[in-house]
């Protein structure tokens, strides 16, 4: 009789570790394909199975707050000289030099533009001289007394005047004509001195210009021009302020940043935080990645779990697969406060010491 009691005992307990599992995935049979699975253990009875489990921690959490910058888009000017027997006169401006709209960047000259912009200018001068002396001419003639001449008289005197007008309208035209070619002598001229499209900081200077040279073909300036601000767009994790002042970092630099200005935006639920160097001397940085780190309030004396460990299943609850000593798992509804830099802070469900699997 003892023998078979055992037996039919061994029949009972063999009977309830097959029906466990089976339980477990009736008990999740709702849960979404998206979720963990609860799975059966597929182990003879006396085999061990390896199971990446974690442990249940309790103790101070000190969350941090990250963020990446993007920064605003800044507009290139990219100059070029144009024109042939130029020489490099004065550079006026290096790499990190901010400039205002119209100052001169750089200065070039020609002896052969110089001089006919001259050449064209003095001839000029003698044509309105000349046609300020003409028409002195032409009113000396008509201030004569026209009533004392004779008819031969009067012809010649209406022949002078003629003549003067045709003077002054042949000098006229001559000086619309050197005007025009001073204009455009004196446009050639102009292209010698580059000046700033806009208000911005030099991010290029051609090597040449540096050795004296005067390149060709080829940019010799870029300035880039725009506010220097920086943006990131959040959810309700942390709260920023017009005002508030933070410390940014790059893998090369760091540097101190201002909240200047805070979007809602209502449809997505997201808000646009805009930040602004404090220094008014950094008027450009491209490229650089920036993040900013904020020290949150500590979360005192919790119990949490690594989040990896926690599933949420189909119905919007969160569990975890429980590992118990003989290496059998348990599938566990829990309550979580929340998600804290990868960990999961548990509110019920769990306790300090527990085991639970990672997959």
């Amino acid at each position: 009789m003892a023998k078979k009691s055992i037996k039919k005992a061994n029949i009972v307990r063999m009977t309830a570790i097959i029906m466990t599992p089976c339980l477990l995935l009736c008990a999740f049979a709702c849960a979404s394909n998206n979720s963990k699975k609860v799975e059966p253990l597929k182990k003879d009875m006396y085999e061990k199975a390896t199971i990446e489990t974690v442990t249940v921690q309790k103790g101070d959490i000190l969350p941090q707050f990250s963020t990446t910058l993007s920064q605003n888009p800044f507009e290139h000017y990219n100059y070029r000289i144009e024109g042939k027997d130029l020489e490099l006169e004065t550079l006026y401006v290096s790499v990190g030099d901010y400039v205002e709209a119209g100052d001169i960047l750089v200065a070039f000259k020609s002896e052969k533009i110089s001089k006919e912009v001259n050449d064209v200018s003095k001839k000029l001068e003698q044509d309105k001289l000349l046609l300020t002396h003409t028409q002195k001419l032409k009113g000396i003639v008509e201030s004569m007394d026209t009533s004392k001449m004779n008819e031969d008289e009067k012809k010649s005197y209406q022949k002078k005047l003629k003549g003067y007008d045709d003077t002054i309208a042949m000098i006229e035209e001559d000086i619309k004509l050197k005007k025009a070619e001073l204009s455009e002598k004196q446009s050639a001229l102009d292209k010698c001195f580059i000046k700033a499209k806009e208000s911005g900081t030099i991010t290029y200077v051609n090597k040449m210009l540096l050795n004296g040279q005067v390149p060709q073909n080829s940019d010799i300036i870029t300035e880039s021009c725009g506010e220097m601000l920086f943006f990131a767009e959040i959810s309700d994790e942390y709260t920023f302020n017009v005002g508030d002042k933070y410390e940014a970092e790059s893998p090369t630099m760091t540097m101190n940043l201002e909240v200047s200005e805070i979007e809602k935006d209502e449809t997505s639920q997201k808000t646009k935080v805009y930040f602004r160097p404090e220094k008014s001397d950094i008027s450009f940085v491209e490229g650089e990645k920036f993040t900013i780190t904020i020290e949150k309030d500590p979360l005192i004396d919790v119990v949490y779990v690594d989040a990896k460990a926690v599933s949420e299943a189909e119905n919007g609850r969160y569990y975890v697969i429980l590992v118990k000593d003989n290496l059998y798992r348990e599938a566990r509804y829990i309550e979580v406060e929340g998600f804290v830099d990868g960990k999961a802070v548990i509110k019920s469900g769990l306790e300090y010491g527990d085991e639970v699997a990672l997959k």
